[in-house]
């Protein structure tokens, strides 16, 4: 169980002032299934969920139970905006209270990559989990063959753990994923 009150007041992240993190909310729907649908092509190779969010009603759907797993754990799913438009998403896909520790995932619109706005952003929510929600250990995995997330991973000096074979299935095939991580006293 989710216990700390912090969390509710903290779904603004700044970045600079044409950057910002922010908490999803229903009223992203339409933006945020654009982009998806802009992206869906290069994303599908990596994120199995992409079949599962077609329409404004799933958009919704997934929204909702982002806001729910929010209010019971502090698992936050959180757009980047640049210039109040949504460009990528970036959270902790679930935390685990026990052992202090939490799962980074993102993604960004093709046309925003490779400028560091990810980095900047990882570096925020970075800041808050170990700062802020106290938590010890932040994983990152994903697809060995996911260049531009093993870049992010690593310019963050998160430390590679090793290869899990077979980790993930992703439409009718299974991928090996890195595990990376990154603990408070790095």
């Amino acid at each position: 169980m989710y216990l700390s009150n912090n969390m509710n007041s903290k779904t603004f992240f700044p970045i600079s002032t044409e950057l910002n993190i922010s908490i999803v909310k229903l009223d992203d729907t339409d933006q945020l299934l654009y982009l998806i649908n802009l992206n869906r092509d290069d994303l599908r190779q990596w994120l199995p969920w992409l079949d599962y969010v077609n329409s404004p009603k799933e958009m919704e759907k997934y929204i909702q139970l982002s806001l729910e797993k929010f209010e019971k754990s502090g698992a936050i799913t959180s757009c980047i905006r640049q210039h109040g438009r949504i460009i990528g998403v970036i959270g902790f896909n679930q935390i685990n209270w026990i052992n202090y520790s939490t799962s980074l995932g993102f993604w960004l619109n093709k046309e925003h990559r490779r400028n560091g706005i990810m980095k900047r952003c990882c570096n925020v929510m970075l800041d808050y989990a170990f700062n802020e929600l106290k938590l010890n250990r932040i994983e990152i995995s994903c697809d060995t063959r996911n260049i531009a997330s093993i870049k992010v991973a690593e310019s963050l000096n998160f430390q590679l753990e090793g290869k899990l074979r077979q980790a993930s299935h992703v439409y009718n095939r299974f991928i090996d994923l890195l595990l990376y991580a990154k603990l408070a006293s790095d």
